[in-house]
């Protein structure tokens, strides 16, 4: 009982503090989330960063007992993947749904749901925006927690994704450890 009180104080605390939980506005939110994946960019990337990206992502869960499932991806090898206890085979599911979504557009799947949120598919094409870009909603989905795997001169190259909390809270982790090990 103790214990799903503190993950509940957590998550709200998350929630409040930082990146685009301070938005108010689906474009605000959107526009949050572009500067973001403007400023995350490696210079390199190899199968060192993957593990000590990953290791730093499930030190910074298990200090917040936060459950989740993490996978980074660099051009189709799952780099790393790990899921912490409270996780179960439907995080996979998610972050297979959410990869897919990245890999499509190049853009994190949280920008994609917002991008969704502030274009009205239905009033300017008279479908939504599943329906208009043709995809299967079981195979992919616009919903946070993938992000970009990008490197400078080269563009996007994987994907580093959380799978376990509410998807913002699942896209800030991966935003908040990358710029602990980016240093920015």
């Amino acid at each position: 009982m103790k214990r799903d009180f503190f993950i509940a104080m957590v998550l709200v605390f998350m929630l409040i503090c930082g990146g685009v939980a301070f938005a108010e506005t689906y474009q605000e939110k959107l526009d949050a989330i572009v500067k973001q994946e403007e400023t995350l960019i490696f210079d390199k990337f190899d199968n060192n960063d993957a593990f000590e990206l990953g290791m730093l992502m499930i030190k910074k869960a298990k200090e917040n007992n936060s459950p989740i499932a993490v996978d980074i991806v660099r051009s189709g090898q799952q780099l790393f993947r790990v899921s912490l206890a409270g996780t179960s085979a439907d995080n996979d599911c998610w972050i297979k749904r959410k990869n897919a979504c990245v890999n499509r557009t190049f853009k994190s799947s949280l920008r994609v749901f917002f991008e969704n949120k502030v274009t009205d598919w239905e009033a300017e094409f008279d479908m939504d925006y599943y329906t208009m870009f043709g995809l299967d909603t079981k195979k992919g989905v616009a919903i946070g927690g993938a992000f970009p795997l990008k490197v400078k001169g080269v563009g996007c190259i994987g994907t580093i994704t959380v799978s376990g909390l509410p998807h913002e809270l699942d896209h800030k982790h991966v935003v908040d450890c990358l710029r602990i090990y980016l240093k920015k």
